[in-house]
């Protein structure tokens, strides 16, 4: 919600861009391999949902393209957002620790790490819940 409503506030043309459609090609990954959706849209709860893997997202844009001009330049303008001071924030987490969201709800990421070889090694597991099948 942050981000779109700074995006409302400062760049209507950016926001409009990122609420229109977007084929992202994941071929290799697990899950569907092409996926067309909004960047930033509404839920149907109301709330502003977010589908943002900005390597995914780039790669699947023609940088010589003059028809992706527009998109990437979006996507540069949304990666200036988000990385601005007091629109995101950092959460250290502790061996033990257990973070849940919802990746429409937030966006995410990770800082570089080195990991311990043996039995001390990062171990990062992931549980997709698929509320349509419950």
């Amino acid at each position: 919600r942050r981000v779109n409503d700074i995006l409302e506030a400062e760049d209507r043309e950016t926001l409009s861009l990122l609420r229109g459609d977007w084929t992202y090609d994941r071929t290799g990954r697990a899950g569907p391999q092409i996926v067309v959706s909004p960047i930033l849209f509404t839920q149907p709860d109301g709330t502003i949902g977010c589908y943002y893997q900005t390597r995914t997202v780039r790669a699947s844009l023609n940088a010589d393209d003059p028809a992706d001009a527009p998109r990437l330049a979006a996507l540069d303008v949304l990666d200036e957002v988000l990385h601005r001071p007091g629109v995101g924030f950092d959460l250290m987490l502790a061996a033990g620790d257990l973070l849940i969201i919802r990746n429409s709800r937030a966006l995410h990421g990770r800082s570089p790490y080195i990991d311990q070889p043996g039995p001390k090694a990062r171990r990062v597991l992931r549980l997709w819940v698929d509320k349509e099948n419950r």
